[in-house]
């Protein structure tokens, strides 16, 4: 029996020593990491280094060949990767779910009466809920959650959104999963320089409702948001430390940031 991660206050997230192969590849090589509460934690590397397979094993999509994640200072190794939503984790910008002939409201409406990903499996039966879509109290919810994430035009149909609005409702279904950890998969990707400026502000006011674990290329809002950042190289650690102290290191800078990104 694998013991619970031992530290003063217990993380939100602590993966220890989790392995992957895929043939002769060895994708994650004994990776442990954790992530505290209220806190944004950076994982970044460059192409190839294993961070969505390392994100794969947090939300259950692989099962690791070795060691363990925790939630909340429970083994979640074993459980599928439909039932880690229920106890608070939620994964956003993998690939889009949303629902484009739908305006935003209606969306997150959907996320709130199907949040254990029955929507999915019940997409064409969106006439068995239009009773509950007009409870006004739901749809109260819903734009709670859109206000959180900071988008403006609920009443609009997602497929007339922007690409920067579009992420920002996935963030409020994300929210709406009433998620106490959020897996943000490069959610500046795409982005205009504006966008991304609207979703670094958005991300850190975000830290008031939930942790979050970010992968992300864009070194500036890295920089911005982490309170503490992890180097994944070759599917190990190489460091994990301060925005400070990552940008700092000799090897880092090699490895990833080169030299006049870390000087910047």
């Amino acid at each position: 029996m694998i013991a619970a991660p031992s530290t003063d206050s217990t993380p939100i997230l602590a993966l220890r020593h989790l392995d992957k192969r895929f043939g002769a590849l060895h994708a994650t090589r004994d990776v442990s990491l954790d992530v505290r509460e209220g806190e944004i934690h950076a994982l970044i590397g460059p192409n190839g280094a294993g961070k969505s397979t390392l994100i794969g094993q947090i939300s259950g999509e692989l099962q690791p060949d070795a060691g363990s994640v925790w939630l909340g200072g429970r083994d979640i190794t074993g459980l599928r990767a439909w039932e880690r939503p229920a106890l608070g984790m939620a994964r956003a910008f993998q690939i889009s779910q949303l629902y484009l002939e739908f305006d935003a409201a209606t969306n997150v409406a959907l996320a709130l009466i199907t949040r254990d990903g029955g929507a999915r499996r019940w997409r064409g039966a969106f006439n068995l809920w239009r009773p509950l879509l007009r409870d006004a109290r739901l749809m109260q919810q819903a734009m709670r959650y859109l206000d959180m994430a900071g988008l403006t035009r609920p009443t609009v149909a997602v497929a007339e959104l922007s690409h920067g609005e579009r992420r920002q409702l996935e963030i409020a279904i994300a929210l709406a999963q009433d998620a106490r950890l959020l897996l943000l998969d490069e959610p500046m990707a795409g982005m205009s320089a504006d966008e991304s400026a609207r979703m670094t502000e958005l991300l850190d006011g975000l830290r008031r409702h939930c942790s979050i674990l970010l992968i992300e290329h864009d070194m500036d809002a890295v920089f911005a948001l982490a309170d503490r950042i992890t180097v994944l190289v070759q599917g190990a650690v190489l460091l994990t430390g301060t925005v400070g102290e990552v940008r700092g290191h000799p090897a880092v800078r090699s490895a990833y940031l080169g030299d006049e990104d870390a000087q910047n």
